[in-house]
């Protein structure tokens, strides 16, 4: 009778303590996944800035081609010339414009 109760303690004390691992286990678990320093919130941050690299990368080129522009109407009399007819329809004194309807 006393085997059987040192046999039931131990039996006893071997549920808790698996009952207390599993907690720990996943309580630990739990903070390395969904914590803000967690797991899922690293990938997310990096492809945050994946997508935030691309934009940068956008914005250079943009910022690229805009100085190459800048730089042409600040040199090119050409260029200048070429944007004062178009965007303002000016002429130079002698010529004709002629305005040619578009077809739909």
């Amino acid at each position: 009778m006393a085997q059987n109760t040192n046999d039931e303690k131990i039996a006893d004390l071997k549920k808790k303590r698996l009952i207390w691992g599993l907690i720990i286990t996943l309580l630990g678990a739990g903070v390395i996944l969904f914590t803000k320093y967690g797991v899922l919130q690293g990938w997310q941050l990096e492809s945050e800035k994946a997508n935030i690299q691309i934009e940068i990368q956008k914005q250079i080129k943009t910022r690229d081609s805009l100085k190459q522009v800048v730089k042409r109407l600040n040199y090119d009399d050409r260029a200048i010339e070429r944007l004062a007819r178009e965007r303002y329809g000016m002429i130079k004194p002698g010529e004709e414009v002629l305005f040619v309807p578009q077809t739909q």
